[in-house]
């Protein structure tokens, strides 16, 4: 008899626990277009990249993306180092001190990468990007370098 009763209170709590993990999970609400983005999740490469390449242009967010417009006009998707931290109070993306804010004309070390969303798997990733993500090149981040002054202005 208590074998049986054993049973039954199995077969309720396994029951339970199935029907609690084929329940949909609710639809994550995305902000509207006047909404700031409060998270952005950011792909994050897990090579040693060094900063033996220098790109420059203005640090753009799209769709929960962000991009490097670069001095051509083309969105290059990025890819940050492991330690970066995208700090949502001043919308901008932080790399040993060093900052990028959205809006901003940055420069960044790294290199150009051929990723693709066939070829995404060739890459070891600590955080993938989402293929909307990838832009019309794409640039693994080594580090963000420090503005420096305009030579003619003085700024």
């Amino acid at each position: 008899m208590a074998r049986l009763r054993f049973m039954a209170v199995l077969f309720a709590v396994a029951s339970q626990l199935v029907s609690a993990c084929n329940r949909p999970e609710p639809p994550v609400p995305r902000p509207e277009a006047s909404e700031p983005i409060k998270q952005i999740e950011l792909a994050r490469h897990g090579n040693s990249v060094s900063a033996l390449a220098m790109m420059s242009g203005r640090l753009e967010r799209e769709d929960g993306c962000l991009f490097i417009r670069d001095l051509d006009g083309a969105l290059v998707g990025l890819a940050w180092p492991a330690d970066a931290k995208w700090v949502a109070t001043s919308d901008s993306v932080v790399v040993d001190e060093n900052e990028a804010r959205v809006g901003a004309n940055i420069q960044v070390g790294g290199g150009i990468y051929d990723v693709s969303a066939a070829n995404l798997h060739q890459y070891f990733w600590m955080r993938a990007p989402d293929v909307r993500c990838l832009g019309e090149r794409f640039w693994f981040v080594g580090a963000i370098l420090p503005s420096q002054p305009d030579a003619q202005s003085g700024n």
